[in-house]
């Protein structure tokens, strides 16, 4: 009978591969490549850099937050100018800015709902007949 095998830590990655992938992140080179060049799979890549999170520069999470700290200023910008924008801007401005807010806010979900409707031949052919469909 064979040995039951492991799961979990029997295919550690070896140090030399984690370190190769920390550099490579560092210099800002994508998950996909580093897999490539380093042999590993792409979440294994992706487990890396979380794991050192703090040591590696995350692109979108930097990039987010100063978008956010741009919009931050913007708004406060707005805030005392806004007066001053043409009328026709308004509205587009207050659109804008409401999606923005119930995006951050995560309120007023949207539900689409898809209906299906089977119209069968003979309905459609007494249509443009002008006649009444069968029922």
């Amino acid at each position: 009978m064979a040995a039951k095998k492991k799961h979990g830590g029997h295919n550690k990655t070896p140090k030399v591969k984690v370190d190769a992938v920390v550099a490579g992140l560092k210099q800002g080179r994508g998950i996909n490549q580093l897999a490539v060049d380093n042999d590993l799979g792409r979440t294994t890549v992706a487990l890396i850099r979380e794991q050192n999170r703090d040591v590696v520069p995350n692109w979108r999470r930097n990039t987010a937050q100063s978008m956010m700290e741009l919009a931050t200023e913007l708004v406060g910008h707005l805030r005392d100018t806004y007066e001053e924008l043409p009328p026709h801007s308004k509205p587009i401005l207050l659109g804008i800015l409401s999606d923005k807010i119930r995006d951050l806010t995560s309120e007023g979900g949207q539900v689409v709902q898809h209906q299906h409707v089977h119209i069968n031949h003979g309905d459609i052919n007494a249509m443009i007949s002008g006649t009444k469909g069968t029922k």
